[in-house]
């Protein structure tokens, strides 16, 4: 059994494609939820996170900041299905959501190879670090996958 901490960072040409040309241009990270230009929250974790059989993706997310700004999420992002939030000052949000293209592989090769994910997952300044674990030839196809460079 091996392991591997990685931090998933996305280009520039991976923002603009994603529909997360905004960010780039004002600077602001992929952890913050902003609704009308307004922060409403700060992704703090991501206690789990799974792609489902119909090719969406369900995550529990910690976050801080407004729960009930951010429940409206659906409305705002095309790509949130659905979003049921706790209370309190620091919250959990259940969301059902369209997985972009990374996320789907990385899903994708957990679901298929003997790898698994170390709950939670954190934002950094430089990106989402992961820690991967599982067998060292699988660690190797999933390396040798380019998802992870």
């Amino acid at each position: 059994m091996r392991y591997i901490t990685v931090v998933l960072a996305p280009t520039d040409e991976y923002l603009r494609s994603s529909g997360h040309q905004q960010m780039l241009e004002d600077g602001t990270g992929l952890s913050e939820i902003r609704i009308d230009d307004t922060l409403v929250a700060t992704q703090e974790a991501i206690e789990y996170a799974n792609l489902l059989d119909d090719g969406t993706a369900v995550a529990i997310v910690q976050f801080r900041g407004d729960a009930d700004q951010v429940a409206t999420i659906a409305d705002e992002t095309p790509e949130i299905i659905s979003c049921t939030v706790t209370g309190g000052e620091a919250w959990l949000a259940y969301l059902q959501y369209e997985p972009d293209e990374v996320e789907r592989t990385l899903y994708e090769l957990v679901d298929t190879e003997a790898i698994s994910i170390d709950w939670p997952v954190r934002d950094t300044a430089d990106g989402v670090q992961v820690t991967l674990f599982g067998e060292d030839a699988a660690l190797q196809q999933m390396i040798a996958a380019s998802l992870i460079k």
